[in-house]
């Protein structure tokens, strides 16, 4: 399978360059652009699928995507760029049967919506694109709600046309992570570890508009899209998108994990657990499976630094204002240390914080996974009885 994807690579870049050639500065009267909406597909980079903005003049010979949201792995620093917001992504152009051929190998549909541009528009929009696909203008720092491969799409469709887009009204009041969920209604841990790494701002209530940060929501909502105009004292009114169609369709299927193996299930069970551990250790006088405890004080205080990191210290906005750090921060390395004053009280204020969020997390200005819930009171355990308990009915 490797050596399948490294050849269509390799000819992907052969037919690009091939396509380049091709390339004028102006399309015929007979030219097309569409909106090419790519289906999910597996892996999490894929769950969210892809816009790209085809040209085909069959003229000219010209038959490109233009795909935003690019990236290249062997990127120095890679992986720290990429947390920290610091990734460049770029624009590219592919040979359109090119990128057929990759979306069938894995499966994944192509949609394309035909746009109804005049032949101004069309020039307009393909002479913006062209610009911004030179080196110099290409690179840009993705935003995942509103600067990705879905929205730069938008913008550009939107600067091209002869007055204004008008989108249909929002009657669902979605939030950004409400949407997110949607995307992925089956990937429940991958919604989780989502959930616990974005902050309040996913919790704004999106316009239609802002939806679009979705390449099927920039979809859906295109065909629902007026062109408005002013022509003198007259304003005209037409559709957006004149024509759509599968130019390949796959079923995608998705299978529900059963309750006890979704995160919800899975931390309400060790929840109970902890119940059980408390209730003997209480009985047995002493702390039983304290490698057990030490093991969650150590993913806890991993998963603290990095909210901690991804609200301080990076430029994702997305991640900032994250309220899951009263659940896990970097607090709990005072387990970690001898008993002393400053252990007992700073443990204090941890079980203190964990009771608070657990009464009152529904006054906090943030949606929380539920499967926190569990993870909240279980920590909670943890800490009283490390806390409060220690010095009466455990041995030391």
């Amino acid at each position: 399978m490797t050596k399948k994807i490294i050849f269509l690579i390799v000819i992907l870049n052969i037919f690009t360059l091939f396509s380049y050639s091709q390339i004028d500065s102006l399309l015929s009267e007979k030219s097309e652009i569409s909106l090419l909406t790519f289906s999910k597909g597996v892996g999490p980079e894929n769950v969210w699928g892809h816009s790209g903005i085809r040209i085909n003049d069959p003229e000219s010979g010209v038959d490109i995507v233009f795909n935003y949201g690019t990236y290249m792995f062997d990127e120095p620093n890679f992986i720290m760029k990429f947390l920290r917001g610091k990734l460049k992504y770029y624009l590219s152009i592919d040979n359109f049967k090119v990128i057929l051929r990759y979306y069938n190998y894995f499966k994944r549909s192509i949609y394309e919506q035909k746009l109804n541009l005049t032949y101004k528009e069309k020039n307009k929009l393909y002479a913006s694109l062209l610009e911004n696909a030179k080196d110099e203008n290409k690179y840009y720092l993705y935003d995942f709600f509103n600067d990705n491969c879905s929205t730069r799409p938008r913008a550009m469709i939107e600067n091209s046309i002869d007055g204004e887009l008008i989108y249909p009204e929002n009657k669902t009041n979605l939030t950004f992570r409400k949407l997110l969920d949607w995307q992925i209604p089956y990937d429940y841990w991958l919604n989780f570890g989502i959930d616990l790494i974005i902050g309040n701002k996913a919790d704004k209530v999106t316009t239609p508009r802002e939806t679009c940060f979705l390449p099927q929501k920039l979809s859906d909502n295109l065909n629902s899209v007026i062109i408005e105009s002013d022509t003198g004292s007259i304003t005209k009114e037409k559709p957006l998108v004149i024509e759509e169609k599968f130019i390949t369709k796959y079923d995608y299927n998705e299978k529900a994990l059963p309750y006890i193996f979704r995160p919800l299930g899975v931390f309400t069970i060790l929840f109970m657990l902890e119940l059980l551990l408390f209730y003997f250790s209480y009985n047995s006088g002493k702390i039983l499976f304290r490698w057990y405890d030490y093991l969650w004080f150590s993913g806890v205080l991993l998963g603290g630094i990095l909210i901690t990191f991804l609200w301080f210290f990076t430029d994702h906005n997305a991640t900032k204002q994250n309220y899951n750090i009263l659940v896990l921060n970097i607090l709990y390395f005072v387990f970690f240390l001898k008993a002393s004053t400053f252990k007992y009280l700073a443990t204090s204020v941890i079980s203190v914080i964990l009771f608070i969020f657990l009464v009152g997390n529904r006054f906090i200005p943030q949606e929380f996974n539920m499967a926190v819930l569990p993870i909240a009171g279980i920590l909670l355990l943890k800490s009283v009885k490390y806390n409060l308990f220690s010095k009466t009915i455990f041995k030391k």
